[in-house]
């Protein structure tokens, strides 16, 4: 905040944070992800008799699982970055799983 606050001359009065801090403050600001990877089975009835939905949330925690979902996700035709907003982990990680599974010819 080098050069905000300090030379601020409504410093000693300040009570809260003026716009231009707010904008220093928020600009590394990552937008919260939209929606996690679920799989359901049967495409035509998403809700059980109950009205419970049916869809499956797979254990992204398990990188097993995590590296099988971004394959899966990419053959269908998304992008990286699209794959990142789905799964909880980085482009660079997403690029680099991508990568090894066509170097080793399973894409």
């Amino acid at each position: 905040m080098k050069g905000y606050c300090g030379k601020c001359k409504k410093r000693d009065e300040c009570i809260e944070p003026c716009d231009k801090i707010l904008d220093y403050i928020n600009q590394d600001q990552v937008p919260i992800q939209e929606g996690l990877v679920g799989i359901n089975f049967d495409i035509h009835d998403k809700y059980d008799e109950s009205g419970h939905d049916k869809t499956v949330y797979p254990n992204l925690d398990n990188p097993t699982i995590l590296k099988e979902v971004i394959i899966l996700l990419y053959k269908d035709g998304k992008s990286q970055r699209g794959i990142s907003e789905l799964v909880p982990c980085s482009r660079r990680y997403i690029r680099q799983i991508i990568k090894k599974y066509k170097e080793s010819g399973q894409l």
